[in-house]
């Protein structure tokens, strides 16, 4: 299988079955600690199964993007589902600021987008 193919099945089946899963067991009624300890569960396992598919070879990382920053991202995508959950156009707001900032930040050239 190709690399396009296999960010298609991530973005397509994987991102929203995480996020599913992620907001359907949050503990919205539980201490801040355990709530924590949820989003440092879920982070920590994104970032290992990222971690195994690149070195497997399942993704190509372009303009300076790694495991690592996929793992800062996913420690912003998180909180920002909840956030979304209870204040859309905030999270609306937030995402776009953050998406133009990561977008200048790796040089993204918009002429080699497919």
């Amino acid at each position: 299988m190709n690399v396009t193919f296999n960010h298609l099945i991530t973005d397509l089946l994987t991102f929203p079955a995480m996020g599913l899963l992620f907001l359907s067991n949050y503990p919205k009624s539980k201490p801040r600690s355990e709530r924590g300890l949820y989003l440092f569960f879920w982070l920590v396992g994104a970032g290992i199964i990222e971690l195994v598919m690149s070195m497997l070879g399942y993704y190509k990382y372009s303009n300076g993007w790694n495991v690592w920053w996929s793992t800062a991202f996913d420690l912003v995508f998180l909180p920002m589902m909840i956030i979304h959950q209870k204040y859309p156009p905030m999270a609306w707001v937030i995402a776009l600021i953050l998406g133009t900032t990561i977008f200048l930040s790796f040089q993204i050239p918009i002429s080699q987008m497919k």
